[in-house]
Formats: structure tokens, C-alpha cells, sequence
């Protein structure tokens, strides 16, 4: 297919603007890194959650690496070879993002811990998390951009829309690995180290808990290391999605170079827009999450002033665009879209609303009424998750009409992915943020800092806590528009006229594909519950085999020993979810490509409802524990603190394993029928 010459300005000011990202990553990491850990304790710990970040990635190394290889073997064979390149690039990029994650996470959190007072732990905190927020969309954007040129402009290729998505189909099945193996990690090491601590009547922090480090290391494989992976792959996988399509639908329009090089541009303008967000932060501010939440919507309302110029820049001068507005519009409601239905996550579970006051309330009948309580708030939080994209989408389609006609409207929604997308740095820095306050908590105890050290970082956990949802929301809104972009690309690429629900085909892909998100998590969960018994079992033979429970002077847990074995219970359950995403859309594709058109549209809309579902319920037992821990509705040691400890049990499985997984796997089913669709249309 070929493609008309770019206009390369635009490119290389993208090309500067993620290399500037990097540059403010490292500067933010750097700034952070002029806090001391100091010897003793503190130090001791943080070398073993170091030494656990090691272990953990050693253990899934060899899997990730044969996935991402027979991927590139592959496409490599229906492209003539040079497929396999842009594959192994995507897959190194993303276990980049996530080993960057994880590296910052771990190098932070002790320093937060033992910073002293709450302005220096929350500036340390802030900084760190601000680099990994930075460092994954600048590290995105020049990758896409480095071969955007190669493949257009340098070496033009036949098959460029293929070796596009091959980048992103490498950087989907190291998410997908990071998010499904990261989840279940870190789902098994808590729930151990909370269960082990509840039946010794030890705290979960309890430097004899032989689950405690493992926990910690827990926090940045979730928070930071498989977020930063999933957010790297929705960017990339917007950003090519609406290229491809302005590629393949555009091909006998003026237009089709500058809606090629808009998608990268609105990304590179939303990403310096986020930085000077970030600059309005001010860790002297007394109302944390009045800081953040500023930082973010400077961020939003530049970006929004960006892309209009933007529009107008590129498209003015175009014959045959009559409203080069409309193009910035489809762009602010797919940003819009994805702020709301964080904030939509925040109301459903800070206990800042009344939702998890509500949640809590039931706490003190029983574990059964608080139970159905969250799930309940999560199943309205999900009605109007899906409400808040179909108007957006609906939005982004009328924009795109009237900017190019009839086949602007598809168009429209994918640079409505972009944007929503474009200020990823923020609420992955939000996120981050959450796991390095979380696991520095874990190290004052641990270290058994000063008093004042343990409400400092339990404070700034607090916030951590009722913010973390809002960025697995955004994650959520941020993988359905992917999809739904991605999904868009396909069916252009195959046929517009594969998706006719009247067709026999059409309507029984729509059901498959609607089974798999629930099939999905149902191997999660069962992983969970399986990995978190063998964490458990290894916590009770070293308490009860080496005298850690009697307090014997010299013994100290093998903190090591607790993470192999959550990594070696976690990864088996790993595999059939990796298969079921990478595998299923390839076999009904073979079968019918009219089928995977249904199957890729059935599987977006139960997993985006699934997702938000489990994600906002899990946030909401979550915050209702810890309102109640706060001293509300009896406090710790009640009747409503046991059941909200119950629920909370029950939430881990699903916010922080199986709602974030979904996620994965509704992108990476599109992106994998997107790379192999020329295979299926033979």
C-alpha cells in the first residue's frame, strides 16, 4: 500500500518532544535520587525488595521472551521476514517501561519513608512517580515516531500498516504477561501477607510476617511496573490504530498525509502539555489530592488549547476540509471521555464521596451486606462508565463528520483514542505514585522507623488509596477506546461490510467474544486463590518451623524465599489467559474474518463493563476498610473492621488482578487481528 510523502516537520517536533520527556523523566529521577536511604533498617529493606523486583522478573523472563519470539517468527513469515523487527522492538520497549517502573518504584520508596515529615516524603514521592509518569509516554512516543519514519519515509514499505501494528502486538504481549502475571502476584502476596497476619494476630507489617517484603514488592509490580506496560500499549496502540486507518480509508483523499501525522502530533502536544501540569504541582500544598488533581486539569486544559491550534495548523490549507475544527473536537471529547470516567471511578470509591461511607455503613451487619453493597456500586459504576464512552465516541464520530464527511467519523474516534491517551503521564504518575506510598508505608514498619516516620507514609497511603482507582479507571476508558479504534482499523482493513449483525457468522463471534472477558477472569481469580494458598503455606512453615513466631533471637524471615514462590504459583496461572488472548482471535479469524469482526466487538463491550465493574468494587471495599480503620463505625478490631476486612480480601482479586487485565486483553485481541488481518483475507 502506498502511502503519500509526509510532512516530516511535524514528525521530528514529535521525535523532540518525547526525547524532552525523557530528559524531564531523568531530571525528576535525579531529583529524587538526592535523598539518602540511610544505613541500617531501612537500608536492609530496601536491598531485599530490590533483590525481589530481580526475582520476580527472572521468573517470567524466559516465557515472556519465547511469546514475543514466536510472535515475530509469526508475522515475520507473512511479511517476508522483516516483520519480526518491529515485534521484538515493541516487546523491548514495553518490559523497558515496566523494569523502569519497577526500578524507580523500589529506589523511591525507602527514600519517602525515611525522608522525615510530610513535605520531604511527599516531594520524594512525587518526584519519583513523576519520573516513571514521564519516562513510558516520552520512551512511546519516539519509538512510534523513529519508525513511523523508517517504514514511510526512509524505507517506505508495501506492508507499513502491518510492521505499525507489529510495534504494538510486541509491547501488547509484554502487558499482557505484565498485567495478568503482575496481577496475580500481587494479588497472592497480599492477600498472604493480610491472611497470615490475621491467623498469627500479627500486624501485616510485622517484620516476622515472611509475606511483608513480598507485599511490598507487590505494590510497584502493580502500581507502577504492569501499569506503566498497559498505559505504554494504549498509547502506541491509539496512536497506530488511527494511523492505519487514515492510511488504508484515506488512501484517494488530499488529506491523507496530515490525518497520518495528527494522531502523533496531538500526542507529542498532550505530552508537553502534561509536563507543564506537572510543573503546577507543589508538595507544600496541605490538600495532596487537591495538588494532583490541579496538575492534571492544567494538563487537560492545555492540551485542549494545544490540539486547537493543532487542527487548524495542519488542515486549513487542505482542499476538501471545510471544518479543520471538527478534527479538534473529536479530539477534546475523547479526552473528556476518559477524564469523567476516572472521575466516575473516584466517586464510586474514595471515601472522600458517599459511596464508600455507604459501603462502609453496611460493615457492622456483616460481611455479606458490605459484600453486596460494593459489588452493587461497582455494577452503576459501570452503567455509567459505558454511557460516558458511547457519548463520547458518538461525539467524536458527528465531529469527525462534519470536519471530513461521511468517512470522518470512524477517523474522528480513533484521534478521540489519541487524546484520551495524550495526557497518559499524568495518571500513570497518579498511579505510581499510590505503590510508592504504599510499599514506603510497608518499610516504616518494617525498618520500625519512628513513629512519626509510620503516620507520615500511612497518611500519604490514605491518599494513595482513594486516588489509585481513578487511574485504573482512566486505564479502563483509555484500553475500550483502544480497542474500539483498533477494532476500527480491522474491519477498514478487511471490509467495512464484516460487521452486519444479520449475518450468521457476524452474530455468533459477537457471542464468543462476549464469553472470553468472563472466561478470562474466572482463570484469574482461580490463579489468585490458588498462588495466595502456596504464599500462605510457605508464611506458616517458616513461622512454625524456625521459631520467628516465638521471637527467637537472631531469626529473621526468608523474605526471598516468599517471593519465588508467589513468582513460581503465579506464573503457570499465567498461561492460559496469555494463551486464551493471543490465540482465540487468530483461530476465528482463520475461520471467518466476518466472526472476529463480532468476536472483537463482543469481547470490548463485557470486558469494559466486567473491567469497571470489579476495578470500582474492589476500590470500594478497599477505602470503606480503610475509612472504618480511621476510627468510623467502630474502628479497628470491630465487628465492621472484620468484614471490612473481608470484602477488601475479596476486592484485591478484583482490582487489582482480574479489572486491570481486562483491560489487556480487550486491546490485545484487536491489535493481533489487526497485525495478522492480510493472513485471514487470503
Amino acid at each position: 500500500m502506498e502511502v503519500a510523502r509526509l510532512p516530516v516537520i511535524p514528525l521530528y517536533a514529535a521525535l523532540g518532544v518525547g526525547l524532552l520527556a525523557l530528559l524531564v523523566a531523568r531530571t525528576y529521577q535525579a531529583q529524587m535520587m538526592r535523598a539518602e536511604i540511610p544505613n541500617g533498617p531501612v537500608r536492609d529493606t530496601a536491598n531485599s525488595i530490590h533483590q525481589g523486583n530481580d526475582a520476580y522478573l527472572a521468573s517470567r523472563l524466559r516465557w515472556v521472551a519465547l511469546v514475543v519470539g514466536l510472535l515475530a517468527v509469526g508475522l515475520g513469515l507473512t511479511t517476508g521476514g522483516w516483520g519480526a523487527i518491529p515485534v521484538v522492538v515493541g516487546g523491548l520497549v514495553a518490559a523497558g517501561a515496566e523494569l523502569w517502573g519497577l526500578r524507580t518504584t523500589s529506589a523511591t520508596s525507602p527514600r519517602t519513608a525515611a525522608a522525615g515529615g510530610l513535605m520531604a516524603s511527599l516531594d520524594v514521592a512525587w518526584r519519583g512517580s513523576a519520573a516513571i509518569g514521564f519516562a513510558i509516554p516520552g520512551l512511546g512516543l519516539t519509538t512510534l515516531v523513529v519508525t513511523l519514519l523508517i517504514v514511510t519515509v526512509a524505507w517506505p514499505a508495501a506492508d507499513w500498516v502491518t510492521l505499525m501494528a507489529g510495534l504494538v502486538l510486541g509491547a501488547s504481549a509484554v502487558s499482557l504477561f505484565a498485567r495478568v502475571g503482575g496481577g496475580l502476584f500481587t494479588t497472592s502476596v497480599d492477600l498472604g501477607a493480610d491472611l497470615t497476619a490475621r491467623d498469627n494476630q500479627i500486624d501485616e507489617h510485622d517484620p516476622r510476617n515472611p509475606a511483608a517484603v513480598a507485599d511490598s514488592v507487590g505494590d510497584g509490580v502493580g502500581a507502577a511496573g504492569a501499569m506503566g506496560s498497559d498505559l505504554l500499549d494504549s498509547h502506541l496502540g491509539s496512536a497506530v490504530a488511527a494511523l492505519a486507518y487514515a492510511g488504508i480509508g484515506f488512501a484517494s483523499d488530499p488529506w491523507q498525509p496530515q490525518a497520518m501525522v495528527y494522531p502523533v502530533a496531538i500526542a507529542a502536544v498532550a505530552l508537553l502539555a502534561s509536563a507543564v501540569g506537572a510543573a503546577v504541582f507543589r508538595s507544600s500544598d496541605e490538600d495532596v489530592t487537591r495538588a494532583l488533581r490541579r496538575a492534571t486539569y492544567v494538563g487537560a486544559a492545555l492540551t485542549v488549547l494545544g490540539v486547537a491550534g493543532l487542527g487548524v495548523w495542519l488542515f486549513s490549507d487542505v482542499p476538501g476540509i471545510a471544518h479543520p475544527t471538527g478534527l479538534s473536537l473529536a479530539v477534546v471529547a475523547g479526552l473528556v471521555s476518559g477524564l469523567l470516567i476516572a472521575q466516575i471511578s473516584d466517586w464510586f470509591t474514595s471515601d472522600r464521596y458517599l459511596t464508600a461511607k455507604e459501603v462502609a455503613r453496611n460493615a457492622p451487619t456483616g460481611s455479606a451486606p458490605l459484600i453486596l453493597s460494593g459489588l452493587s456500586e461497582g455494577l452503576r459504576s459501570a452503567v455509567l462508565s459505558a454511557v460516558v464512552l458511547a457519548v463520547g465516541i458518538g461525539a467524536a464520530f458527528a465531529a469527525g463528520v462534519w470536519a471530513l464527511g461521511d468517512g470522518g467519523g470512524v477517523y474522528g474516534v480513533t484521534i478521540g483514542a489519541v487524546g484520551a491517551l495524550g495526557i497518559v503521564a499524568l495518571p500513570l504518575s497518579l498511579s505510581a505514585w499510590s505503590g510508592i506510598v504504599d510499599s514506603a508505608g510497608s518499610i516504616a514498619h518494617l525498618a520500625d522507623l519512628s513513629q512519626e516516620a509510620v503516620e507520615t507514609t500511612e497518611s500519604l497511603d490514605a491518599v494513595g488509596s482513594t486516588s489509585a482507582p481513578a487511574a485504573k479507571g482512566f486505564a479502563i476508558g483509555a484500553a475500550a477506546l483502544t480497542a474500539f479504534a483498533l477494532q476500527s482499523a480491522y474491519n477498514t482493513a478487511v471490509g467495512p461490510e464484516t460487521l452486519d449483525l444479520a449475518a450468521v457468522p457476524v452474530a455468533a463471534g459477537l457471542l464468543l467474544g462476549a464469553t472470553v472477558p468472563f472466561l478470562f477472569a474466572a482463570l484469574i481469580m482461580r490463579g489468585v486463590s490458588r498462588a495466595a494458598k502456596r504464599v500462605i503455606d510457605e508464611s506458616e512453615r517458616q513461622l512454625k518451623e524456625t521459631g520467628l513466631r516465638e521471637r527467637t533471637q537472631g531469626v529473621v524471615p526468608d523474605y526471598l524465599r516468599s517471593v519465588e514462590v508467589a513468582a513460581a504459583a503465579a506464573l503457570p496461572e499465567t498461561v492460559a489467559p496469555v494463551v486464551l488472548a493471543l490465540a482465540l482471535p487468530v483461530l476465528v479469524g482463520l475461520a471467518d474474518v466476518r466472526a472476529l469482526a463480532g468476536f472483537l466487538a463482543g469481547s470490548l463491550v463485557t470486558g469494559l463493563l466486567l473491567g469497571a465493574t470489579m476495578v470500582n468494587s474492589g476500590g470500594a471495599w478497599d477505602n470503606a476498610k480503610r475509612l472504618i480503620e480511621s476510627g468510623a463505625f467502630g474502628g479497628r478490631g470491630s465487628e465492621a473492621h472484620m468484614s471490612a476486612m473481608t470484602g477488601d480480601t475479596v476486592g484485591d482479586s478484583f482490582k487489582d488482578a482480574c479489572g486491570p487485565s481486562l483491560t489487556v486483553l480487550i486491546k490485545t485481541t484487536a491489535v493481533v487481528s489487526l497485525v495478522f488481518a492480510p493472513l485471514f483475507i487470503r
